[in-house]
This record gives structure tokens, sequence and C-alpha cells, in this order.
């Protein structure tokens, strides 16, 4: 394979895998990446575009589902911007081996510098000197910025690829880019963890901030645990209300039930709240901005609270909302360090419907209604699918022993059951639970033998559940289990 900075001359390709990006009409080959909209086979999404390339590395090196990459050997992989997230897939991809064997450093630097994070020394390191590569060749803005340059992104690219397998190994004697970055960040961290100077407000989304001067982004996303971030100066009049790279810029699937935050409609409450056209929204980066606000911060929280609970479904799930402060205070650090392993050493993960998430997320909609603890499908012969979350289980060869029980309410007679993405069939199929329609609340138990669980289905779902045509089902708790489910 070999690297070469996107141009319109490779769409209507079929030898091109493009990283990073969102996905072009005639971009016919691979991609990986995390920005919607994207072309991802759903197996290889991941939080970061980073992971999602190592995945299928791993896959390929294991020769599943036939992949080989021997035979995508003469393939062209491109990207059209530089960040971490875009530099360490380029770098995956042309020496597999050398990633894999560097997996995890590799997920903490793409992490770090996508959601502006500090994880550890190490990955912060490496971050900074991609960005100040960025920066230095740039001559201009600020270390961080994102800018699509055909020629700076070439340059950065030619000195990064050649360096970085030792950029890894050791950061060290590249301290000249690291070492100011690294002194702003911990100034900064250490100021934000000062008492007052970061208020949590669990109801309105919010981490209030306030400082004397631009704080560093990673500082910032690291000491804040919710979605919206307020900078209030206390220098001047400024303030500046924004959602957090990783919520407003990314899919991520460690966060199936993520909010998108209608920021438009917010400007229009706090300037009318401000008698005047105070607040200007900005689509990208997704944010508010104010040079001189009138509101007191009372008044502020108020109109923040008061839009956050008229949010439609589709934008800010309820599930999401029930799930917030579990999520975000999920360990010490925020969720975006740590939702990708929330499931990992847990032996059961369930769906309730309304309930907060629970790592088993239904994928469906349009024919669900009911209350708030039952969802019921009484129309329509649509399958109800359901995505596992991965750190659970995800494309596990050998396969292990899974459970599913699944309770409802007797409603009416009929047929349903289940079909899982398995290891020799991507729709396997259970045996089938006949319905009596007594109104009494059961439970049924399926074994799914040889599970792979590698959102198979459609809209990588990893199981879904199918009724005869005419049954009604209402739906209580799904539970999936790693061990036999107590009687």
């Amino acid at each position: 394979m070999r690297f070469e900075v996107f141009h319109p001359g490779l769409l209507g390709r079929p030898d091109v895998i493009a990283v990073d990006m969102i996905h072009y009409p005639g971009l016919w080959g691979l991609c990986f990446s995390h920005h919607p909209p994207n072309n991802n086979h759903p197996r290889y999404g991941a939080d970061t575009t980073t992971a999602g390339v190592l995945r299928f590395l791993e896959a390929a090196q294991e020769g599943r589902d036939g992949l080989s990459l021997a035979n995508l050997a003469d393939y062209i992989v491109t990207t059209h911007h530089v960040d971490a997230d875009a530099v360490l897939p380029v770098w995956a991809l042309l020496h597999p081996e050398a990633a894999l064997a560097r997996r995890d450093l590799l997920e903490r630097i793409a992490r770090c510098g996508d959601f502006f994070l500090y994880l550890d020394e190490q990955s912060a390191r490496i971050n900074a000197v991609i960005e100040g590569v960025h920066w230095r060749l740039r001559g201009a803005g600020r270390a961080g910025d994102r800018l699509v340059e055909d020629g700076l992104t070439r340059a950065c690219f030619e000195w990064l690829l050649p360096r970085m397998e030792g950029l890894l190994d050791d950061p060290e004697p590249y301290r000249e880019f690291w070492e100011e970055p690294l002194r702003t960040l911990k100034k900064d961290h250490a100021e934000l963890q000062q008492p007052g100077r970061v208020r949590e407000y669990w109801d309105q989304h919010l981490s209030w901030v306030e400082t004397d001067h631009e704080p560093d982004a990673h500082a910032l996303n690291t000491i804040c645990r919710n979605d919206l971030l307020l900078v209030w100066r206390t220098d001047k009049p400024e303030r500046r209300l924004e959602v957090r790279p990783a919520i407003a810029w990314y899919e991520m699937t460690s966060l199936p039930h993520r909010p998108h935050y209608n920021l438009a409609g917010l400007a229009e409450r706090l300037n009318n709240a401000e008698g005047r056209a105070a607040w200007t929204y900005q689509p990208g980066p997704v944010r508010l901005r104010c040079d001189a606000s009138l509101l007191r911060p009372k008044a502020l929280l108020r109109v923040v609270h008061s839009w956050l609970k008229i949010q439609p479904e589709t934008l800010v799930p309820a599930a999401y909302r029930a799930d917030v402060r579990e999520v975000f205070s999920f360990q010490k650090q925020h969720s975006t360090l740590t939702a990708h392993r929330r499931f990992a050493d847990v032996s059961q993960i369930r769906y309730r419907p309304g309930a907060p998430y629970q790592g088993l997320h239904f994928l469906g909609a349009d024919a669900a209604h009911g209350t708030p603890d039952l969802l019921w499908i009484e129309t329509g012969k649509q399958p109800l699918p359901f995505a596992v979350a991965d750190d659970f289980y995800w494309n596990r060869a050998p396969a292990s022993p899974l459970h599913l029980a699944v309770t409802y309410v007797d409603t009416g007679r009929g047929t349903f059951w289940v079909e899982y993405d398995a290891w020799e069939n991507p729709l396997h199929p259970t045996p089938q639970v006949t319905l009596c329609g007594d109104g009494q609340i059961r439970t049924a138990t399926f074994d799914l033998q040889n599970a792979r669980l590698g959102a198979s289905q459609l809209q990588g779902a990893d199981l879904r559940l199918r009724r005869a045509p005419g049954t009604p089902l209402a739906l209580k708790e799904l539970t999936l289990c790693k061990e036999e489910p107590a009687s």
C-alpha cells in the first residue's frame, strides 16, 4: 500500500482506502471513519478511526471473512487532513504488524487527539508532536486547529510517516514539539481543579467554567464532565458555550444514545433573554459566542434548562437523559476515556424501555410506542434490531456461550423468535415462542450458540426480534448474559 493526499482522481476507483473522512459520492473503496456520514462497514466502526482500522487489521491478520492484506498491496490509502486520528490509521495500514504491536498506545493517542483529553504522558506527548508539526509547517493559527489544504497535508505526512515508529517508541527526541504544550496543559489542568473553577449542572448537561484566560482545550475537556461547556471569562464579559468535540463531531459506538444538541435553537432563546442579538451560532465547531452578555449566571442556567427540556427524543434521547450522570461519572475521568470499556467486565447487559443505556441498544423506533417501561409493537412486520456493546461481546472467535432472556407481556396471539449474528449465519434463527394473549408477564430464554455479534445485520445490528405477521409484542426487558440466567 502507499499513501496519497486525497484528490478527485481517486473517485470511482475501487483500489482506494479512505480514512477519517466523510463519505464522498464516488468514493468506492474501503472506508474507515467516525465522521458522519461515512461508508463504514458497521463491524469496523469504533469511537476513533484508528480503533476501527486496528479492528480490521486484526481480522485480516487472523484471516477472518476472507480478508487478506496481500490482496490490498497495491491499494492507495488516503485522507485530506492532519491530526492524530488521521495520521495513525494511515501509518497502521502501511505498517500493520508494527501497529498491532502498539495497539493500546495508538488508540490512546487517537482519543487524546480527537477528544482533546489528557489520558497519560506518553499519548499526550505524541499527539502534541503531530499537532506541533502541523502548526509549524502551517506557520499560523493555533495548534490543534484542523485545516484541509493539500500541500500542507502532504508536507506533514512526508515528515511524520518515516518518523512515526521511532516517535511512538520514544517521544523524548521530539521535546521541542511537546514540551511547551504539555506545560500549558498541566498548568491549566491544575488551575481548573481549584475549588469554584468548574461547576457541574447535571440537569442542564452543562459544565460551568470560570477562567481569566482561554484554557487549554485538553485540560478543559478532561476536567469537565458534561456535554455542554460554558466558558465564563472573569477578565472580560465574553462567554462561550460549546458542545464537547467527542459529542458534537463524531459517531460514538460506545455511546449509541449520544445526543445531538441544537445550539441554533438555544442561541435564539438566549438572545430573547438578552433582548438583543448577543449570541452568535457557529456550526463548526459547534458553539455559541457572546462578546458581552448581560445575563447573570442563574438566568443563563434557566434558559439552558428550559431549552433542554423541549429537545425532542430524536435529538436528546430519554435513555441519555436518564443515563447522563452515570455515563459521565463512570470512572474518575470523563466517559470518553472510559465508555468504550464500560461493559467489559460485567456478566450481563440489558435493555429496558425508557431506562438508562445498559449495554443493549434498540436501533428501531418507527413502529414502536408505549409507556415508559413497555415497548409496544402492534403493526407491521419489520424486525426489532438491537446492538450489543462492543466491549461486552464483539466478533468473538472462538465464540462464548450467551443467553438472551426476553421479558414480555403476552398481549395477543402469534409467534416471535430471535435472529442473531452467528459465525455460520448472520441471521441465525432461534426456536419460536408462541403467544396466547392472556395478559401475563412471561420470560423466554434463548441460547445463542456460536454467536459472533459482529454487527453483520442491517443497521449494524447484532440481533433482532422477528414476529409472525399480525403478532403484537409488548417488551419489558431484554437481558443478554454470559452465564446461564437464574430461573
